[in-house]
């Protein structure tokens, strides 16, 4: 008998969803509660500087910049002269779209609600002292006929940060606290899954040369306290869901240098209140992630299966350039790193970022301010994210 055109249409309908399923990866179900998700700092974490450099700076920036990579750079003020109080600050919105955490492939469907930042900077002398608070909202929903609903993940990470410099003002040495919260939450009601909290212990040193225009720094950062998921469902069945033996952060660590060409020395303080000149800054630094035991990516854990991460660390090269090409209104910025995947089996990828950052008006508030605009995209495979930040000319 030969098939109706409605029969085969269901036939070809059939074999394409079934083509489109097989080209994602499958993964093993969940049966027990015995392994652990492994929580991912966002990448673009940040004001929009460091994401338009690649965060290439982030183990020798100053000021602000620093306050989501290293905590030495909190101590350290940027290129304009300053009383012995002064202070500065940033509010940072993203907006992301596609795969953050380079898990692959999927047929989980990633919706980035909310992504944002904030930091608040007080210099008193040679100390820099400072908080800073990051969140995000992920939803990820499993494809249609899943025996889970998917899941809307909430990371929110405030921070504090105290630093001094020593030498003269060459050396800079910091440490911030951190605390990770991380909750699950069902995508359609919103109903709780669990929720934990990480601590992370961060220390740096920044190293400034005031004869020279380079610096050099490292940081690292540790996690001191990692909390048993809270849940209060079955644990074996919270809303279809089993609950994890662990949420963790892994430790980091990172190193780079910088190289600034201009009319003055870098490391030298400006004779007035700001530098405005004509200069290029070049970075580069590497970022080595830990492993986690047992760990597994969140991505999957929303469709109820296992993603088994790398049992071993990861390294991410970093390339920066900063331009202050109008001297005192208008910086250009750009940048590339080869994001090392987190997943055996998934490759590697490059990342483009750029920004620009235009100065808006002076103010006076507890001293002398310029106000500035800055935004930042960063691009990959499947990724791509946008931020917009308020703050100061630093």
């Amino acid at each position: 008998m030969i098939p109706s055109g409605q029969a085969r249409l269901g036939v070809v309908a059939f074999a394409v969803a079934s083509l489109a399923r097989s080209a994602f990866a499958q993964y093993a179900p969940i049966t027990g509660r015995g392994f652990n998700l492994e929580l991912f700092q966002d990448p673009t974490l940040g004001e929009s500087h460091l994401i338009a450099m690649g965060r290439s700076l982030a183990p020798v920036a100053d000021g602000k910049m620093g306050l989501y990579a290293n905590p030495a750079s909190v101590a350290l003020r940027p290129d304009h002269h300053a009383d012995p109080f002064d202070w500065t600050g940033s509010i940072t919105g993203e907006s992301a779209s596609g795969d953050i955490n380079d898990h692959g492939p999927s047929s989980i469907n990633l919706d980035h609600a909310l992504q944002g930042a904030g930091s608040l900077l007080f210099w008193v002398g040679r100390w820099g002292i400072a908080g800073n608070a990051g969140v995000s909202s992920t939803d990820m929903t499993p494809e249609s006929g899943s025996a889970v609903p998917g899941l809307r993940a909430i990371t929110v990470m405030p921070g504090l940060v105290a630093a001094r410099t020593f030498a003269d003002g060459q050396l800079s040495v910091g440490v911030g606290l951190r605390a990770l919260f991380f909750v699950a939450q069902t995508v359609s009601d919103h109903q709780g899954v669990f929720w934990n909290v990480n601590l992370p212990l961060d220390g740096g040193v920044i190293w400034r040369p005031s004869d020279a225009n380079f610096r050099l720094g490292a940081d690292a950062s540790v996690p001191i306290y990692r909390g048993a998921p809270q849940f209060g469902c079955n644990p074996l069945d919270c809303h279809g869901y089993v609950i994890p033996s662990g949420a963790l952060t892994p430790w980091g660590i990172s190193a780079g240098g910088a190289y600034r060409w201009g009319r003055s020395r870098w490391n030298i303080p400006p004779p007035g209140a700001y530098r405005d000149e004509y200069n290029l800054t070049v970075a580069a630094s590497v970022e080595i992630i830990g492993a986690v035991n047992d760990g597994n990516g969140v991505e999957a854990y929303a469709a109820n299966e296992l993603q088994p991460t790398r049992n071993a660390a990861t390294a991410t090269p970093r390339l920066g350039v900063d331009a202050e090409v109008v001297p005192g209104w208008f910086r250009v910025r750009g940048g590339t790193y080869y994001e090392a995947s987190r997943f055996p089996g998934v490759a590697s990828r490059a990342h483009g970022t750029a920004g620009l950052e235009l100065r808006v008006l002076d103010l006076h508030i507890w001293g002398y301010h310029r106000a500035s605009l800055s935004a930042a995209g960063d691009w990959a495979e499947r990724y791509s994210v946008f931020a917009l930040s308020v703050g100061f000319w630093d």
